[in-house]
């Protein structure tokens, strides 16, 4: 079971309140779908229906969650405004389970007597146990994020996106704040796992901004 995070202001937010109450029931079950498939706040358009019913919403309030700038139109999918800002990715709650898994292992190894947990290997002096002994095994981790690098660039395909979703943006000073905000960002919020996404999703934030 994964856990979804919700700002104690979030029903004093601008867009929820211009949203309307149909249209944030969809995005409430459009987050919890999110967490509990780990889609890094990707909502497929062929769920939207299902996820519509779960919520007593009707699917077409998904036009309205787009235009207040809540979900983004990338074609077969939306993506939900932020949501990895202040929710854990796929990747982080997997490693997290990973690590428990993994602890769990060499606590029940100990338990059984093997203090040499790190081995599964039978040197041939070992007495043989009563129990069996798990073998922990070794899992790389996932990663949790980086930093932008010092050699993020705008390449040109991301010019040509940028352009052709977001011809209202001035991205070249946008990237230049941008950049300079994630480096000067302490913490879990300034790492990413995919910082052409976050970048894409910057942009898009002030094309929608600029609408409203």
């Amino acid at each position: 079971m994964t856990w979804i995070k919700l700002d104690d202001q979030f029903f004093a937010h601008p867009k929820i309140r211009a949203a309307g109450a149909t249209a944030v029931l969809l995005h409430l079950a459009g987050l919890t779908y999110c967490g509990r498939y780990k889609t890094d706040g990707r909502v497929p358009k062929s769920a939207v229906t299902l996820i519509a019913v779960e919520a007593f919403a009707k699917p077409g309030a998904v036009t309205r969650l787009v235009d207040v700038g809540l979900w983004h139109d990338l074609g077969d999918e939306f993506e939900i405004h932020d949501f990895l800002d202040y929710n854990p990715s796929k990747a982080e709650v997997d490693s997290r389970r990973d690590s428990k898994r993994i602890a769990g292992a060499i606590g029940a190894a100990k338990r059984w007597g093997n203090s040499t947990h790190s081995s599964c290997q039978d040197n041939g002096n070992a007495p043989v146990p009563s129990r069996p002994v798990p073998c922990v095994p070794s899992v790389r981790a996932r990663s949790l994020g980086t930093r932008i690098s010092d050699e993020f660039v705008v390449t040109d395909e991301m010019v040509a996106w940028v352009e052709a979703d977001c011809p209202t943006v001035h991205w070249q000073s946008q990237t230049e704040a941008w950049v300079d905000w994630a480096k000067s960002t302490p913490g879990a919020k300034a790492r990413k796992t995919d910082w052409v996404r976050a970048w894409k999703n910057a942009m898009r934030r002030k094309r929608d901004e600029a609408r409203t």
